[in-house]
């Protein structure tokens, strides 16, 4: 994941993740730069969405 874009396009992506797992909170997506690895792992332990499932929800704003 490239940490510039990630940051410059955070507030919509997780808008997006909110929208495809309503269960996650504000809370759940505090982003800190570098920390993109323990980020995926929560949401995976909060959604029990696959890697996958969460890496296009990221690279469908990316893009």
């Amino acid at each position: 994941m490239n940490t510039p874009a990630l940051k410059a396009h955070w507030p919509v992506i997780s808008a997006n993740l909110k929208s495809h797992w309503p269960q996650l909170t504000d809370d759940d997506l505090q982003y800190t730069e570098g920390s993109e690895e323990a980020l995926i792992a929560h949401i995976q332990n909060r959604t029990n969405a696959t890697r996958v499932e969460i890496d296009a929800v990221f690279e469908a704003e990316m893009d």
